[in-house]
């Protein structure tokens, strides 16, 4: 089964690219990356909680709630400025220097 997730999810990526679809997330990528289980963890929590115990249910909505929500996040800490806590290096001028 993990083979064929993997072979689905390569030929996914291989056909949006012709078409460019994946364009749009790509600059999503590190706040999904971040930010997912911040996301994901409380959705299952939450469904549990209403008593939804389904595991088809859960895990459909858990990836949609990991990759909205990231998105939306972003989207907003664009608006307000906050972008700086997923990005730190904008706050350095783009170089971070260690402290050897």
């Amino acid at each position: 089964m993990g083979l064929l997730a993997c072979a689905a999810t390569v030929m996914t990526a291989a056909d949006c690219r012709e078409v460019k679809c994946l364009n749009k997330f790509a600059k999503y990528t590190m706040p999904i990356f971040l930010m997912h289980t911040l996301f994901a963890a409380p959705c299952r929590v939450l469904l549990m909680k209403l008593g939804i115990a389904n595991v088809a249910i859960q895990v459909v909505l858990g990836i949609v709630i990991s990759f909205a929500g990231p998105i939306v996040a972003m989207t907003i800490f664009n608006k307000v400025g906050l972008d700086f806590l997923v990005y730190p290096p904008k706050v350095f001028g783009g170089r971070i220097r260690s402290v050897d």
